[in-house]
C-alpha cells in the first residue's frame, strides 16, 4: 500500500514575529493612554494605546508587564488580571502576538520615556473618540467587564454577614 503524501509544506509568511504584553491600567475612573513616537509604531501611524511592549526571551508575561509599564510611565502597576491574547499583521511582514491584561495604580502622576510623545489619563467614553491603535476598542470592552466583575465581587466580599 502506497501512502500519499499529503503534509503541507510550513512557510513563514512573516519577515518577523513581536511577542508583546500590555496593560489597560485605571487610575479610580480614568485609564492610561500613550502616544507612541513614529520609530516605536512597527510602521503605523502614532496613535493611542495602553502601555506595554516586547516580553524579553525567558521572561513571564506578567513580569514583562509590570516591566515595560514601569519603563514606560514610572508606574508600578497593580496586574489583576488576562483581558485577551490577540494577533495582529501589519503590511511590512510583522506579526504581532500579544496579551492584554488590566490593572491599577493609585497615583496619576507619568514620567514618559522615548518611546511614547504624549499620555492623557481619559474616562472610558473620551477613549471611545481617540484613534486609537487595532484592537484597542475590543480590549478595553473586555477590561470593563472584567474590572466590573472583580469589583462586584470584591464589594460582595466586604459585606457584613
Amino acid at each position: 500500500m502506497q501512502r500519499s503524501n499529503s503534509r503541507r509544506k510550513r512557510t513563514n509568511h512573516f519577515s518577523r514575529q513581536i511577542l508583546v504584553v500590555n496593560l489597560y491600567l485605571w487610575s479610580g475612573n480614568r485609564i492610561l493612554l500613550l502616544r507612541r513616537s513614529p520609530l516605536h509604531t512597527y510602521g503605523q501611524r502614532t496613535l493611542w494605546n495602553c502601555p506595554g511592549g516586547s516580553i524579553e526571551f525567558g521572561e513571564d508575561p506578567i513580569a514583562a508587564i509590570r516591566r515595560e509599564v514601569f519603563e514606560e510611565t514610572g508606574i508600578r502597576p497593580e496586574v489583576r488580571d488576562l483581558v485577551s491574547v490577540w494577533a495582529e499583521t501589519f503590511v511590512n511582514g510583522v506579526q504581532i502576538i500579544g496579551c492584554s491584561f488590566w490593572g491599577e495604580c493609585k497615583t496619576r502622576t507619568v514620567r514618559i520615556n522615548e518611546e511614547s510623545i504624549d499620555y492623557k489619563w481619559v474616562s472610558e467614553l473620551e477613549a471611545k473618540n481617540l484613534k486609537t491603535f487595532g484592537n484597542f476598542m475590543d480590549g478595553l470592552r473586555r477590561a470593563q467587564i472584567l474590572r466590573r466583575k472583580a469589583k462586584s465581587h470584591h464589594k460582595k466580599a466586604e459585606k457584613p454577614q
